[in-house]
């Protein structure tokens, strides 16, 4: 469920303009391979493995752009690393094939909600892992809890980049609004019922003034043919 702060974008210099505020605003991206970027976007990834923390200059919580690398050598990890099962367990929904995750190559396809790093050993996430190769184990090894996953609207063709690299302003001015109307809080729609057709208190649906019913405890007017719960008065 998305959350109700706002997206933790970098501004500009306090009292500024709204347009020099606008030319301030910077989002940060990461580059996976496949299967991961797929996993994050779709697949109930809550994690994100990386040898490194992000920077001081970028407190939590804040969000990252998901971008699709080109490289396919990652692809046999949906085998041998469980990514399959972890993608099946966290959705109840299979894979779909590598051919299909390649699709979205070069293209940054959702926005995450980073919350959280910490040392790998200390997450319970099942998507926990060392980030560090196999044939050299040691080092850091830190995971990013993410949360509140916006899907783009469309992919968006970008050059991706080692770490943490910044998004150009002219893919940034079309994702922020996205992640702003993802934050903003949903309005809460009042509860309904079908129990049947309005009618006028004469019982004539043909009438000529509007019936005044309750809906919701609330005496209002309503046009008749609406499907509310309803209690004539």
């Amino acid at each position: 469920r998305a959350s109700t702060s706002k997206p933790a974008m970098k501004r500009g210099r306090p009292g500024a303009s709204p347009k020099e505020e606008d030319e301030k605003i910077e989002l940060r991206a990461l580059t996976f391979q496949q299967p991961y970027a797929s996993a994050i976007a779709d697949g109930g990834m809550d994690i994100i493995n990386r040898k490194f923390k992000p920077g001081a200059t970028t407190p939590l919580p804040f969000w990252i752009a998901i971008h699709v690398g080109k490289s396919k050598r990652k692809l046999g990890e949906r085998k041998s690393l469980g990514i399959e099962k972890l993608w099946e367990g966290s959705t109840g929904a299979k894979m779909p094939p590598d051919a299909d995750l390649m699709e979205a190559s070069g293209n940054i396809i959702a926005c995450v909600r980073v919350v959280s790093v910490r040392d790998w050993r200390k997450e319970e996430s099942p998507w926990a892992m060392n980030a560090r190769c196999a044939h050299a184990p040691k080092g850091d090894s830190y995971c990013w809890k993410i949360n509140d996953v916006v899907k783009l609207k469309r992919s968006l063709p970008c050059q991706g980049q080692l770490r943490l690299w910044r998004v150009p302003k002219c893919i940034c001015e079309e994702i922020v609004p996205q992640l702003r109307a993802a934050a903003r809080p949903k309005k809460k729609r009042a509860k309904s019922e079908f129990i049947g057709k309005v009618k006028s208190e004469d019982g004539d649906c043909k009438a000529k003034e509007e019936p005044r019913v309750k809906v919701n405890g609330s005496n209002v007017k309503v046009k008749k043919g609406s499907n509310v719960k309803v209690e004539k008065i």
